[in-house]
């Protein structure tokens, strides 16, 4: 299956009897987009959400029940560098696409959420908050079935930041977060209790990571690290088992295999982005490489049941999704 997807940016995929798939539909206004397609990329649903003069983006998507949690950003206006005045989004849709409830917060008049977890009862949000004309602060926010804020927190005033990671364990909730302060990014970890208040920080090492990935061997993280594809891998104890770089640009997602990694981001070439494919062992040794002549990079990889689908995020005139729902990846490299 390849299915093209004009003016559209596919930023999150689950996979049930059909793919559900969320991001944002470059209308004018923004649409936040909710679409089921079926194997064949026939598209069963396609709903947006917006009001009538702002925009609405969509980032993650988790199911809950027999519903769909969306996080996002919402009552903004986009631009080239992130755009202004956005409120946090939460969306709850049913099977079919319709609206069962939403919430926009507002934190710090230019806010979005980036990561979405269901934790026993509790929908816990991620994102960036931004003050106008001031630095970016990461907030964490717990909040119930109906979306009322239980807690919250934000943390810190930092260049730039991205969380990357919420887990819950017996000692309460930890946060993997990459921040900027000074001359470059690092990787940190927060430890909070049950009302999200810090109760512990600790500095892991250096790097600009997006994304983060659990297997029986550690967690994965990727990203970039001085502007080179960036891979690492953390122990239980948070300890660094090993670190590599790859070409010129920045890993944007890992799906971890029995004995392989794949890693797809993008490659920078002169003042231009192109989609990259690697697959490594589990040491992050190189065995294969894709590098696509067009622009753009890697948004998502999912194992299905049939092999594998690839979410392209296209650059050109407008900004268009590529899925490739392929048996075998053997063709592509």
């Amino acid at each position: 299956m390849r299915r093209y997807l004009k003016d559209t940016v596919i930023t999150s995929i689950l996979e049930e009897e059909d793919f559900i798939l969320t991001g944002t539909e470059l209308t004018d206004p923004y649409q936040l987009v909710f679409m089921k397609i079926d194997r064949d990329g026939n598209i069963i649903t396609r709903k947006g959400f917006n009001s009538d003069s702002k925009d609405y983006e969509g980032h993650c998507i988790v199911s809950k029940n027999d519903n769909f949690l969306i996080g996002g950003c919402s009552d903004g206006i986009a631009g080239p560098e992130g755009g202004e005045d956005w409120k946090a989004y939460l969306l709850e849709v049913n099977g079919s696409g319709d609206k069962v409830r939403d919430r926009a917060i507002d934190i710090n008049s230019n806010d979005c959420c980036y990561s979405l977890n269901l934790l026993e009862d509790d929908i816990f949000l991620t994102g960036i908050t931004k003050k106008k004309a001031k630095d970016s602060s990461i907030f964490v926010m717990k909040l119930d079935e109906e979306f009322n804020i239980l807690c919250k927190n934000v943390i810190g005033d930092f260049k730039g930041g991205m969380p990357i990671d919420l887990s819950h364990n017996s000692n309460g909730i930890s946060l993997l977060c990459s921040l900027k302060d000074g001359d470059g990014y690092r990787i940190y970890r927060y430890d909070f209790d049950e009302d999200l208040e810090v109760m512990d920080k600790e500095s892991i090492t250096t790097g600009y990571v997006l994304l983060s990935e659990e297997a029986d061997e550690g967690m994965f993280l990727g990203g970039d690290e001085e502007g080179k594809q960036y891979l690492l891998r953390l122990n239980e104890n948070n300890e660094i088992d090993f670190k590599r770089t790859y070409k010129d640009g920045r890993i944007t997602y890992i799906l971890v295999e029995e004995a392989n990694l794949l890693i797809g981001g993008f490659v920078r070439k002169n003042d231009t982005i192109h989609p990259s494919l690697f697959k490594t062992d589990l040491s992050g040794k190189m065995i294969e490489s894709k590098i696509w002549d067009k622009e753009g990079l890697i948004e998502n990889i999912l194992k299905t049941e049939e092999g594998y689908l690839i979410d392209i995020h296209l650059f050109g005139d407008s900004e268009h999704t590529e899925l490739i729902h392929k048996m075998s990846l053997d063709t592509l490299f």
